[in-house]
């Protein structure tokens, strides 16, 4: 054996033995981060985003969730980190919402007067 075989084989042993350590099985589904996240942030919430990400060098499951209060438009958002294999919250910030949505029609903003042209429009011109 040369000692190239042998750190090839030490280098595989190791990223083997990461592997092991950094396999974490997922826990938390989204919905129950959005739980969580509610309750963290402090208001009720309207629209919210989740997404998974990784933390640290065990690469650990997180969820980061975005939360807009249920106001037209929203006052308040928060982003909260939930852990995906215990359910506990990491680190959780709200704050008023900084967007400027005066320039909007509060109609047009819920999608409510949202028109599409017919079918039949469409293949007459």
């Amino acid at each position: 054996m040369n000692l190239g075989t042998l750190w090839a084989g030490v280098g595989l042993v190791a990223f083997g033995a990461y592997g092991m350590v950094a396999g974490w099985t997922l826990k938390v589904d989204e919905s129950d981060a959005l739980v969580s996240a509610s309750a963290e942030v402090g208001f009720p919430v309207g629209h919210a985003a989740a997404q998974m990400a990784w933390r640290g060098w065990l690469s650990r499951p997180t969820w980061r969730i975005l939360a807009y209060s249920n106001e037209n438009p929203p006052t308040k958002r928060g982003i909260v980190l939930v852990d995906g294999v215990n359910g506990a919250v990491v680190e959780g910030f709200s704050e008023e919402n900084p967007e400027d949505w005066t320039q909007f029609d509060p109609e047009d903003v819920a999608g409510a007067s949202l028109s599409v042209p017919a079918a039949a429009d469409s293949a007459e011109q």
